[in-house]
Formats: C-alpha cells, structure tokens, sequence
C-alpha cells in the first residue's frame, strides 16, 4: 500500500466520448499541475478495490515507459552513421 504523501498522481476519467478525452490530456500540460497518470474507469474496473486499481494503472504505465524507453534507444542507435 502506498503511503498517502507518496500516492501516485492519477486523474480518473468517465463519462467523456475518446475524443473529449485526448483534448483534456492534451490539454492538461497548460493547467500548470503536476504531471499524472491518466485512466478511464470502465466496467471492468470500477467494481475493484481502489488499491488493486492503482496497482494495475501503475504497472500498466511503467511497462508502457519501459516499451518507450527501449524503443528511444533502437532509434538512437538506428541513427548512428
């Protein structure tokens, strides 16, 4: 379990059509807070306990940074002469 001062930054979304919802996260830079997670509660998930949520979201998004990450390095080296 996290401890409350060190709860990841995460900003549930419902309710928003896929389109509303790529204009908030593209907008979200602009509002000046800090950087978060972005998720979107749905039938497979809203009936879980918060924590297991959170667990699941972070994992989800460190895999995702990993892939980016490694997938930053193929280009890099892909560009060497």
């Amino acid at each position: 379990m996290f401890p409350t001062r060190s709860l990841p930054r995460i900003c549930f979304l419902s309710g928003l059509t896929g389109e509303e919802m790529m204009i908030f996260i593209d907008a979200f830079p602009e509002s000046g807070l800090a950087v978060a997670v972005f998720a979107v509660v749905v039938h497979n998930n809203a009936d879980k306990p918060l924590q297991e949520v959170i667990e699941e979201i972070m994992g989800d998004h460190e895999m995702m940074i990993d892939e980016h990450v490694a997938q930053e390095v193929i280009n890099q080296r892909s560009l060497r002469p």
